[in-house]
């Protein structure tokens, strides 16, 4: 989200970018308001440069996951609210992944990024059996395994088996099976 410019080529998130993208304006008092309906990109916005450089990688975007998890625990946690407030219950990636992950395999980048693509390679195939989504995800999980998969670490562990069954208890996540 930070502003990339001639004077700050690797980006800069000050205080009024980040107001402006989140509609939020501060009172005289210090205080903050959230305008609904009023976010925007800021003026002055330049995107991030093209070039190798600046690309934004799985590896990039680990690190900085990784970095948030240092940071902010809470906002990777793995789980949801069972119905009530505060009610959140996480889970254990174990139990969703046949054991082939653990939660605390995230804060190792490589493993993150092994995680998020063995996960979407176990998921996909079952959302291709939607009429609906079948011929766009075909054409994804195509793409994973020619492009991005030469890319991935061979040691990755696999996700021979995942289990979905965790969502029962989340009633927000009732899923619809194809």
């Amino acid at each position: 989200m930070s502003n990339h410019s001639t004077q700050y080529p690797n980006g800069l998130l000050d205080k009024s970018t980040l107001k402006s993208f989140f509609a939020i304006t501060e009172n005289a008092d210090g205080s903050l308001t959230w305008q609904p309906g009023h976010e925007r990109i800021p003026d002055n916005w330049y995107r991030r440069p093209l070039g190798e450089q600046n690309a934004y990688s799985s590896l990039s975007y680990a690190l900085d996951l990784v970095k948030m998890a240092a940071t902010v625990p809470e906002a990777v946690s793995v789980g949801g609210n069972t119905g009530t407030v505060n009610s959140f219950t996480g889970v254990d990636l174990g139990d969703i992944t046949g054991g082939a992950y653990r939660t605390t395999d995230l804060l190792d980048p490589n493993k993150a990024v092994c995680f998020i693509y063995q996960l979407t390679l176990a998921v996909v195939p079952d959302l291709l059996r939607s009429q609906a989504l079948g011929s766009l995800l075909a054409g994804a999980l195509q793409l994973l395994n020619n492009e991005i998969n030469p890319l991935i670490d061979p040691s990755c562990a696999k996700i021979g088996n995942y289990n979905d069954t965790f969502l029962s208890q989340f009633p927000g996540a009732a899923l619809k099976k194809p």
